[in-house]
């Protein structure tokens, strides 16, 4: 009986005991500094920079970006998927937005959440390069 409760216990944390959530993954795969959801980050320059925010397009929740300043310049933006295969209405995940330390000074990341095509709430990261 406990032999059977090991086994049990084993099948279901062997394959979370390795997870780790799309927006870590991606952050890893390039020493990406992950930028807080608002406030101030200081980074050094020809860092990478990633901003991870809410994503799921069936429901209409998307986002946006704008850099006020020339510290920072703007990459790009892919979305990474909860699921591997999700089902119809299942596509909730996180866009991420990458960009570059590209020289020393200050810049401002603003962050617009966007409801259906409509732009909502706003966050704003200040980013100081050295």
């Amino acid at each position: 009986m406990l032999r059977c409760a090991y086994v049990a216990l084993t099948l279901v944390l062997l394959p979370v005991s390795g997870c780790k959530n799309a927006e870590n993954k991606a952050a890893e795969a390039d020493d990406a500094v992950r930028l807080p959801e608002e406030g101030k980050a200081t980074v050094k320059v020809g860092q990478r920079l990633r901003y991870a925010a809410p994503h799921h397009g069936s429901v209409g929740i998307d986002s946006s970006v704008a850099v006020e300043g020339k510290a920072v310049t703007f990459e790009k933006s892919e979305v990474v998927l909860d699921a591997k295969n999700p089902a119809p209405g299942g596509d909730a995940g996180r866009k991420l937005h990458t960009f570059k330390a590209a020289a020393v000074g200050d810049a401002t990341i603003v962050v617009t959440r966007v409801y259906r095509g409509k732009d909502e709430e706003k966050k704003t990261v200040v980013v100081h390069v050295e």
